[in-house]
């Protein structure tokens, strides 16, 4: 049944092991149970088999909108790749803004499902409701930037948005993540090496003929505008007007309190005199050029910054994003902006993940330090914490797989595995993933969110930005039902309040919109839940509760669970922090002396689980609560291996 209004109805399945595109017409039913975005990544990956490789051609990749994108909402701009994950094999997911999501409504599809393997490199090209698989020998080899230079000199004329990979993504490094339009990464679970490894160089979408239709224009609209007229009221809004996301969550955020990991997550204390140098007004004074937008988003948060003297010169980049000062300024204890845009610059361009790259960087740094890597091992170079220039080279290696940065490429855990020599005590990772974060001792519930994700690591799937806004008593419980929402401090309620998140922000992917302008923040004037079930009434045509909403959002989780436990085997010794995250206290500043509580965090835990109806003892699924979910195929699949749950369930 072709949906009329919000979706487009239409998903094609392209295999490149022949080169065939099948378009296809799901019942309406899947749309209303998984709605689109990171749903549909789930509801594609249901059927893999436990035995095939992320890597290999049996693997499939999805990328995927929701029924909000591209319309008139504000920031309906996201769009989700679905994919095993190269690092721990279980299920993983990314996210991306720019124009991508809304070019490939716009072009007539939801969602194209990519499987097999070209004997040669390709892309694809969508135009109109078509999809032609085209020779891309000419481009593999070629970087980000390199690559959308030739694609639009190819297809001079036209209305272009490019997902592409580079030179990463090609050499299959583990940190491989997809580039939008230059600037905008799909950047978790190598999703890149996924695509590299299909001879898949881009994803080409011509946009210029196509529209979203919704059900209600008049009412859609109205409900479009009110958003925006609230947003203006609002403080993370006007701070991400002004500031991005480096001067709002980036060193010290808005107030100089904001913990930072330092040195491989050594402490969460960097000294003022060094993070003053990376604050958000310096990148504006010497380098920003101007001010960017994903689609259709009047928040603007995004930066395009220019190096116009120096060795440097005439590097660029979009971005420079909070994790992106954490990674590359106090993770490696590099207080040089410039060291910063070059770094940032180098990972669009070679298309690497800012986050599993930054924490291989520490790792290895950490390994330096320690003497447990030496000199001769790093290739000559000196990887004394603060060399950005050695972490500039380091990151460029990693890309083409040379030197040390071959054995970077294979992410944290598993270069600690490869070099051994006790390395493995400061792998800092979340289920094999390198975890880049802040405020993970001190922001109790932040922390919970990060080690439960399912995709590994990360705060953008349950972790609460309420403890970062200080959400007073009253003004928590009335929109989470959580007292202590806003108490970073406290353990007490996080369980149930990383549950309701996780929650609220699936449905946040599902609908595909950013989460910046939802509750997510905090902020009761923003985008809540009765908002996403009337702007997808409107949208669609189709009646449907907030209940039903929490039902779908639910369902979506325990399958990703499923498929984690199923791919990955994770339990609960994977929803576990770091040991140095308990062991070693903040030294100093407005959190100093904080840590993560062993014996807080396995209650916290305990409540989670509860929460969400999962086995406490083991962190499983039981059968009751999958069958809940019409998820018998994988209750069976999963008993078949004794990862069900049969003890303690809520």
């Amino acid at each position: 049944m072709n949906v009329r209004y919000g979706w487009t109805g239409r998903i094609a399945m392209v295999d490149l092991d022949n080169t065939q595109v099948n378009i296809e017409y799901p019942p309406k039913e899947i749309y209303e149970c998984y709605i689109g975005g990171r749903g549909f990544g789930a509801y594609y990956l249901k059927k893999i088999e436990i035995e095939t490789g992320p890597l290999s051609s049996g693997s499939i990749l999805i990328f995927s909108t929701g029924p909000l994108t591209g319309t008139n909402l504000p920031a309906s701009s996201r769009a989700s790749v679905g994919h095993l994950s190269v690092i721990h094999g279980g299920y993983s997911w990314a996210n991306v803004g720019g124009s991508f999501g809304a070019a490939l409504k716009y072009a007539g599809f939801d969602c194209i499902v990519v499987k097999g393997s070209a004997a040669e490199p390709v892309y694809l090209l969508i135009n109109d409701g078509t999809i032609n698989v085209r020779q891309g020998k000419d481009l593999w080899g070629l970087d980000i930037n390199q690559t959308e230079k030739e694609i639009r000199r190819e297809l001079t004329g036209t209305s272009l948005s490019i997902a592409a990979i580079g030179p990463a993504g090609e050499n299959l490094a583990k940190q491989a993540c997809i580039i939008v339009d230059q600037g905008r990464a799909a950047a978790w679970g190598g999703c890149g090496a996924v695509m590299g490894s299909k001879k898949l160089k881009a994803v080409v979408v011509d946009y210029a003929k196509g529209h979203v239709a919704v059900a209600n224009p008049g009412e859609f609209k109205k409900l479009s505008c009110n958003v925006w007229e609230r947003a203006k009221n609002s403080k993370p809004i006007n701070c991400l007007r002004r500031y991005g996301t480096i001067g709002t969550y980036g060193v010290g955020g808005i107030d100089s309190s904001t913990p930072q990991a330092w040195r491989n997550h050594q402490d969460e204390y960097w000294d003022a005199n060094k993070y003053i140098k990376l604050k958000e007004v310096v990148f504006r004074e010497k380098y920003e050029t101007k001010r960017l937008s994903c689609f259709n988003c009047p928040v603007a948060c995004s930066h395009l910054y220019v190096i116009k003297k120096g060795n440097h010169a005439g590097t660029f980049c979009e971005g420079i994003q909070a994790n992106t000062i954490r990674g590359f300024g106090s993770n490696l204890d590099v207080n040089e902006a410039e060291t910063v845009v070059c770094a940032n610059a180098l990972c669009n361009r070679l298309g690497l993940d800012i986050d599993g790259v930054s924490t291989a960087l520490g790792w290895a740094f950490e390994s330096y330090q320690r003497g447990v890597l030496s000199k001769e091992e790093a290739g000559g170079l000196d990887l004394t914490w603060g060399n950005g220039e050695a972490a500039l080279i380091l990151i460029n290696q990693i890309a083409f797989r040379q030197g040390l940065g071959d054995l970077l490429a294979e992410g944290v855990a598993e270069a600690a595995k490869k070099l051994g020599r006790g390395s493995e005590a400061w792998a800092v990772t979340v289920k094999k993933v390198g975890m880049n974060e802040g405020g993970v001792r001190s922001h109790k519930g932040w922390a919970l969110g990060i080690m439960t994700s399912t995709r590994g690591g990360g705060h953008l799937s349950g972790s609460p930005a309420s403890e970062l806004a200080g959400l007073p008593p009253e003004l928590a419980e009335e929109m989470f039902g959580v007292k202590t929402a806003g108490n970073p401090l406290s353990y007490k309620g996080k369980g149930q309040l990383v549950a309701w998140l996780e929650r609220f922000k699936a449905l946040v992917d599902m609908m595909s919109i950013c989460y910046f302008l939802t509750w997510w923040q905090g902020d009761k004037q923003l985008i809540g839940p009765n908002d996403l079930a009337e702007l997808f009434r409107e949208a669609t045509g189709v009646e449907i509760s907030m209940n039903k909403l929490y039902t779908c959002a639910e369902h979506l989780l325990n399958l990703e669970k499923a498929l984690n436990t199923l791919h990955g085997g994770f339990s609960r010794k994977d929803d576990q922090p770091h040991p140095r995250l308990s062991e070693i206290q903040i030294s100093t500043g407005p959190f100093g002396g904080e840590y993560l509580d062993g014996e807080n965090w396995q209650s916290m835990l305990d409540e989670y689980y509860l929460a969400h109806g999962w086995d406490t003892e083991t962190g499983w699924q039981g059968n009751d609560i999958l069958q809940k979910f019409d998820l018998q195929d994988l209750s069976a699949r999963l008993q078949s291996i004794e990862r069900l749950a049969h003890g303690k369930r809520g």
